[in-house]
């Protein structure tokens, strides 16, 4: 059995993952959702890292996942708490505009703001995480998406290496990152072995059992 550790990306939260962490169970695997509370007022990047390190009851055996933007911060609590493994699934690289798909950084631009930040239109949610979903499948996510303040998950600067083993799931239809660009950077950066998933930005509900089969599975680089 392994002990995964889920880290959601921006706009998201906890109950993203609500598919994948009966598809580990059924592989024997346990699974938590860290829940960096983006929709609380005052989150800092501190808080976040915090928030997570409060969910590895045992570091030294737990596989730490962390999807997009949760990316961002994941290097740092796995250097300073030692994890089993780091996974970064479909990874924003912090510093690293190359790294973001064009469209993406297109949409980013005209979303509607408020006080709590960045409030994304429906459609422009759909066509950019959850394309490979029906509509109306995709809709019961995008309707839990929280205002965001991008900044106070992802810094300007990289953290450095973890110094523990580290696996990048890329997502081949991805469409808010930019796979290979990405890939790239994660192998130069922190050694990442590199795998890949056919599946748009946001795989824990597109596709959970495939993503729960590759995280439990031993990796295999992709060719």
């Amino acid at each position: 059995m392994t002990d995964f550790v889920l880290v959601h990306g921006s706009w998201h939260g906890a109950w993203c993952w609500e598919r994948l962490i009966p598809e580990l169970a059924a592989l024997g695997h346990h699974a938590v959702a860290a829940d960096l509370g983006l929709a609380r007022p005052g989150a800092t990047f501190d808080s976040l890292v915090e928030a997570v390190e409060r969910t590895l009851a045992a570091p030294g055996q737990t596989v730490l996942v962390a999807h997009s933007g949760g990316a961002a911060i994941a290097p740092l609590v796995a250097s300073r708490r030692l994890v089993r493994e780091l996974v970064l699934l479909a990874p924003i690289v912090p510093g690293e505009p190359a790294a973001i798909a064009p469209g993406f950084a297109e949409a980013l631009a005209r979303q509607g703001r408020t006080e709590d930040g960045v409030v994304w239109d429906p459609d422009d949610a759909y066509d950019l995480f959850y394309q490979d979903c029906e509509r109306a499948d995709a809709n019961s996510a995008i309707e839990r998406l929280v205002p965001h303040r991008i900044g106070a998950l992802v810094p300007g600067v990289h953290h450095a290496h973890p110094g523990v083993p580290t696996r990048h799931i890329v997502c081949t239809a991805d469409r808010a990152i930019d796979p290979r660009e990405s890939a790239r950077l994660t192998h130069e950066r922190y050694g990442a072995s590199i795998v890949e998933l056919a599946a748009s930005h946001s795989p824990f509900w597109s596709r959970p059992r495939e993503l729960a089969r590759l995280l439990a599975d031993t990796p295999q680089p992709a060719r």
